[in-house]
């Protein structure tokens, strides 16, 4: 039997990476749910997951 040891880490300063369109969308080991980018960048504000477009 293999034996594995699994850390979880918890981490209040995620960072977003950029993906292949150059914006702030990838959060690695992170389920990919609106949420969990919300909470990575900021909340769900100006500037943060919402920027505008003028």
């Amino acid at each position: 039997m293999i034996e594995q040891v699994v850390k979880i880490v918890s981490n209040p300063n995620i960072e977003p990476n950029k993906g292949s369109a150059g914006y702030k969308t990838q959060i690695y080991g992170a389920a990919a749910t609106v949420s969990n980018l919300a909470n990575a960048t900021g909340g769900i504000k100006a500037d943060n997951l919402v920027k505008p477009s003028m």
